[in-house]
């Protein structure tokens, strides 16, 4: 994830951080050999306030198109 959204390991660490203080997403964690790795996933209102989002994002859109 973070090579694909182009963050530093600190600077991604922080967003999920205040995410799963939100409550927006979880953290799992498992072993992948010797490796702890940690998988995050989305909650009931995590996937809502995305909706909210994307529904504000259309309606900007939607308002900057010319009639």
């Amino acid at each position: 994830m973070r090579r694909l959204l182009g963050l530093t390991d600190g600077n991604l660490g922080m967003h999920l951080k205040v995410l799963v203080e939100a409550g927006y997403i979880e953290p799992s964690h498992s072993w992948r050999g010797r490796r702890r790795t940690t998988f995050y996933a989305p909650t009931a209102e995590g996937r809502a306030a995305l909706e909210r989002h994307v529904a504000a994002l259309e309606a900007v859109i939607s308002a900057t198109k010319p009639d």
